[in-house]
């Protein structure tokens, strides 16, 4: 969805700090929605942040709307709390298994360089002693 929106200005100017009612009851982008809002309100904006990094924000929409109280909007915010641990959890599982894949490619691309290295090191070697090899460059030189 695009356009403005009252919750994501007040996240970005950095003013949400915990979970919110919405002083606008409907939301601007619930009527863009191409299906309808089927009644949808937005009564609460709840901020995803970890530790000073923000994620993103969660809006809470409901058909009636009412102010939520205190210990409500307090569960919002720890929702939104768990929320984010978990997104941040996710970011973190996949950069470890990027990781993971990496050191894997890394080790298995350095020990087949190594095994290359070894069987042409272990090959024929031309050298003053031993006279060259049948086709090699150094006897077609010779002739």
């Amino acid at each position: 969805m695009e356009g403005p929106c009252y919750c994501l200005n007040t996240y970005r100017a950095g003013d949400l700090r915990g979970a919110a009612n919405v002083n606008v009851v409907w939301c601007s982008r619930l009527d863009q929605l191409v299906e309808g809002t089927y009644g949808l309100q937005c009564p609460a904006s709840i901020p995803l942040y970890v530790d000073d990094r923000k994620l993103g924000i969660l809006n809470v929409a409901s058909r009636d709307w009412r102010e939520l109280a205190g210990h409500e909007l307090d569960l919002l915010y720890t929702v939104g709390a768990l929320v984010s641990l978990a997104v941040e959890r996710t970011r973190l599982a996949a950069a470890e298994e990027r990781n993971h894949l990496a050191r894997e490619m890394h080790d298995t691309i350095a020990q087949s360089l190594a095994a290359v290295s070894m069987l042409v090191g272990d090959g024929p070697t031309h050298s003053p002693s031993r006279p060259p090899m049948r086709g090699s460059p150094r006897r077609s030189a010779a002739r």
